[in-house]
């Protein structure tokens, strides 16, 4: 099994993906929204991992157990549902083409945590590749590199976890009342980044 999604020129990215004697290629257009973005978020939510990084649910329409990722390649769409079991190590993955007919090419099952690593190692060639700044103006300005969401997922499937959430309690001059802030390590944060899985 592999997943491999790249850039591919100003705009478009593609999507790779080896499932048994089976190959797939899809070409996922950036200017339609935050593909990679949507991914990473729906995988955040399936491992149930968001909390611990206070970050709210944002797609609350996703099912704990199920992601639906959608390329949108402009003249069709393709689907990718993952219903992962309650281990969050396996999935059931369904691949539907939706062109002039809806078609499903793939239903199997696969390793979810090797999908993750391909997922963070794809993340990791592109970010070396480009950098961040340069991934958004490969884009078409349509968005950034999710870096929030790349960096947590990275922490998940790395044993050591680096990464946590400490509250830190700040005084503002206008207010009276301390509030509280919530910080990350910065050099933990840069260390995963240039960290291989």
């Amino acid at each position: 099994m592999k997943f491999n999604y790249y850039l591919v020129g100003s705009g478009w990215a593609r999507l790779d993906i080896e499932l048994n004697d089976q190959k797939f290629e899809y070409w996922d257009s950036l200017s339609m929204g935050g593909s990679l973005y949507e991914l990473l978020e729906g995988i955040l939510v399936v491992l149930e991992v968001k909390t611990d990084f206070q970050i709210a649910d944002l797609c609350d329409y996703i099912d704990k157990n199920k992601l639906t990722w959608v390329i949108d390649e402009e003249a069709s769409t393709v689907e990718l549902i993952f219903e992962v079991n309650k281990q969050k190590d396996k999935a059931l993955l369904k691949i539907i083409q939706h062109c002039k007919n809806d078609e499903c090419v793939f239903n199997g099952k696969i390793e979810f945590n090797e999908f993750l690593n391909d997922i963070v190692n794809s993340c990791d060639i592109m970010l070396n590749k480009y950098g961040i700044i340069g991934y958004h103006a490969n884009g078409l300005h349509c968005g950034d590199f999710p870096l929030a969401y790349y960096l947590i997922l990275k922490n998940y499937l790395i044993k050591e976890k680096p990464l946590s959430m400490e509250t830190i309690n700040e005084k503002f001059s206008n207010n009276d009342k301390p509030d509280y802030l919530l910080k990350t390590n910065l050099d933990k944060e840069l260390y995963l980044i240039k960290l291989s899985c």
